[in-house]
């Protein structure tokens, strides 16, 4: 009878532990970061919202589009002018037609500039142009870079939110096991308040989260070029893939060929163009002058009356017509105060441009590797986290909650075995998204196309 009784109270004891660790195993299984490669995100959708809405991306363009503008009437000549006037004799009242020192006057003239002046200069605003062109695609790289962020960011917020709440249904199943103990005579109440007060703490965490959420959707929004947020799902997660590319391809093969060093190089070709300019302005300029006048008087001349066969003295009315051609050049007289230090000018911006353009290289080399090692980093930690940290602080916990639930162990050690857990779990994602991030940076960096088949590849080939 006695053996009977010992039996059915132990089966029932384990069918209740049983019962008590099913959600914990399940929770656990669902929290296991998947392997295989995920569904395709959405984040390619707001990026071509971005490109087709975003503000900066429409500026830079119709700011480079002005730019093209400017070629043009950089290497024309400049405007020509008409000129109309009259010359009165004396002080008198209209004299045309009665003096001949009165006259009407039409000029028209042409300013003609050395010809490799004109030249220089179209080249200079062609290369400005070519530069606020490559700016425009400068920002549009950056504002997908910075679409790619945020939703990987907003994605991160999701995921910590959905985290903290599973959390929250263990430490909940920890609070039922404890009292469960406390029930029986074998645990504390201390157990129980310390489940409890760790389940209250993640409560003041949600809500900080939750600001989260919404402050990342506003950004979001923001760069999207909306003024209201509008529904944003939640993100997909990021690829689990390693990225392919080695650095020594991407110094050698896309470094040089940068949009912010083909930018360099452009106003390196415009200050070269403008010192071209400020030579010229040594060569004097010509201006073709020609002008047509009309005098109008009258001659005194003896006539013979036909009538009366009489000789007498008429005035009769004659129109002159005059032309005048004439050439004007400017002298540089004062050149070695203005030409001369207008040229030294140009060259010391030259060579401005010139260092610019090597340290922009150097910095792009910089950003490359730094991002590159962040990549390569993240990859390592998400990589320890699933062969090897991932399971054994899943095999951790779960071994610690059987002992506890089983009526050993201390609720000390269960809450320490949970909170490490998290922690890599949180880590891992945190280090996932941190990859995507510096990925796009590269990426945006170089100008390259952010395409996942070519760009990516399995975790498992590249490590």
């Amino acid at each position: 009878m006695i053996g009977n009784f010992l039996e059915t109270r132990s089966a029932r004891s384990i069918w209740q532990r049983i019962v008590l660790m099913a959600p914990i195993v399940g929770l656990l299984a669902a929290s296991v970061p998947a392997v295989a490669a995920a569904e395709p995100s959405g984040v390619e959708a707001y990026v071509a919202e971005a490109l087709a809405q975003n503000p900066d991306i429409k500026a830079a363009r119709e700011r480079a589009a002005a730019g093209r503008r400017r070629v043009g009437p950089a290497k024309s000549l400049p405007d020509p002018s008409i000129s109309v006037g009259y010359q009165n004799d004396g002080l008198r009242w209209y004299t045309y037609s009665n003096s001949d020192d009165a006259q009407w006057m039409a000029g028209f003239s042409q300013t003609i500039p050395y010809p490799g002046k004109l030249l220089a200069k179209g080249d200079a605003a062609a290369s400005e142009a070519d530069a606020l062109s490559i700016q425009a695609e400068i920002t549009r790289f950056k504002t997908e870079a910075r679409v790619r962020e945020l939703y990987y960011e907003l994605f991160l917020a999701h995921k910590s939110l959905e985290l903290l709440e599973r959390k929250e249904k263990l430490l909940a199943g920890m609070e039922q096991t404890a009292l469960a103990r406390y029930g029986a005579g074998t645990g504390s109440t201390q157990d129980v308040l310390m489940a409890q007060s760790e389940k209250y703490q993640l409560l003041e965490r949600r809500e900080s989260l939750k600001q989260r959420l919404k402050t990342q959707e506003a950004m979001l929004a923001e760069v999207l070029g909306r003024r209201d947020p509008g529904t944003i799902p939640p993100p997909a997660e990021p690829p689990k893939e390693a990225y392919s590319r080695s650095l020594d391809e991407l110094l050698g093969q896309f470094a040089p060929k940068a949009p912010e060093a083909r930018s360099r190089e452009k106003m390196v070709e415009t200050a070269d163009a403008k010192v071209r300019v400020a030579k010229g302005e040594f060569v004097p300029d010509v201006t073709l002058n020609t002008a047509y006048a009309s005098k109008g008087f009258k001659t005194e001349r003896e006539l013979t009356d036909p009538v009366s066969n009489t000789t007498y003295t008429g005035r009769t009315q004659k129109f002159v017509d005059m032309w005048t051609l004439g050439v004007s050049v400017t002298i540089p007289l004062y050149f070695w105060s203005k030409q001369a230090e207008g040229l030294k000018e140009s060259r010391h911006n030259l060579e401005t441009a010139r260092q610019e353009l090597e340290a922009a290289r150097n910095q792009i080399a910089a950003i490359v590797r730094d991002n590159y090692a962040a990549i390569k980093a993240a990859e390592a930690t998400m990589a320890l986290y699933v062969h090897s940290l991932g399971p054994r602080s899943r095999q951790d916990f779960e071994l610690s909650m059987a002992r506890y639930a089983a009526g050993g162990g201390d609720a000390l050690t269960v809450l320490s075995r949970l909170k490490n857990l998290f922690d890599y779990e949180t880590e891992y994602w945190g280090r996932a998204v941190e990859q995507q991030k510096a990925v796009a940076k590269l990426e945006a960096l170089l100008g390259l196309a952010r395409d996942a088949g070519q760009n990516l590849a399995h975790a498992g080939q590249a490590q």
